[in-house]
């Protein structure tokens, strides 16, 4: 079994490469002009092509299918009026919500220029707005007698490193993307999930409520002396490649959303 996110330093304490590259379907890559990123499609994408982009050569069926579009946008053309008129409406309900925005502290305001700014920033990989944020833990590790050891890296203070990512399903894929990658697993590979049992440390607290809120009173999270955290146990979902076992870990509190879009539960205790 592998760890999906980590880096293994059994044999290369230097070793950077985090495991699950394969597993990249788009990324922002800085071009040579001027430093702008151009998004880009691996071939594991490309494979996954939605049929609209595909082009089709013009045959009867075709031309019959263009003849039914038409005939198509001129019943809705009816429709026109009532569509200008909810433009109307939703540029009188955004006029609304920028006079209640100014009347927001400087902290609000902030923290809504922040969202705005990470909604933009992941919908230039494609992340759709209504993709939810969960915490997947990385970490570096390294292989004792058979089984995967995190360690503390000469550059932290914890064992995990809490990273946020934001989780989605799209074409029986479920995907998890940062600011500038996504990465998709297939539904079908998911094999279940299990729970650690240990002590789990990390260095943020990414929800907006607090952590001691009664919201995440069941996990037990403690914030420590020096802004670290721990729970006492986290959760595995395990995906199939071929032959082998990958692992990811992620925050107790985000089990619901794993179970949900993942399409399996956790049964155990």
């Amino acid at each position: 079994m592998k760890p999906l996110f980590a880096i293994d330093l059994t044999e290369d304490k230097n070793n950077v490469k985090m495991i699950g590259e394969e597993f990249l379907v788009r990324e922002l890559v800085a071009t040579e002009q001027g430093g702008v990123s151009e998004l880009k499609y691996t071939e594991r994408e490309e494979l996954n092509a939605p049929e609209s982009d595909i082009e089709c050569p013009p045959n009867e069926d075709n031309i019959k299918r263009k003849k039914k579009k038409k005939d198509k946008k001129k019943k809705h053309s009816d429709s026109e009026f009532l569509q200008t008129e909810e433009k109307k409406l939703s540029r009188r309900e955004k006029k609304a919500r920028e006079r209640e925005e100014e009347s927001y502290d400087e902290k609000t305001k902030a923290q809504i220029a922040l969202r705005s700014a990470l909604s933009e920033a992941y919908s230039d990989v494609g992340v759709p707005d209504d993709a939810e944020e969960v915490d997947i833990l990385t970490f570096s590790y390294v292989i004792k007698k058979g089984t995967v050891t995190p360690v503390i890296p000469e550059d932290g203070y914890t064992h995990y490193v809490n990273l946020q990512m934001r989780i989605y399903t799209d074409k029986r894929r479920l995907c998890l993307a940062d600011l500038s990658s996504v990465y998709a697993f297939d539904l079908e590979s998911v094999k279940g999930i299990t729970k650690v049992k240990k002590k789990t440390d990390f260095p943020f607290w990414n929800k907006e409520v607090p952590h001691n809120d009664s919201l995440y009173k069941p996990f037990k999270v403690k914030r420590h002396i020096g802004g670290i955290y721990t729970t006492k146990y986290h959760y595995i979902l395990t995906v199939n490649q071929g032959e082998e076992e990958l692992q990811l870990h992620f925050a107790p509190y985000d089990l619901a959303v794993f179970e949900r879009l993942a399409e399996v539960s956790f049964w155990g205790e």
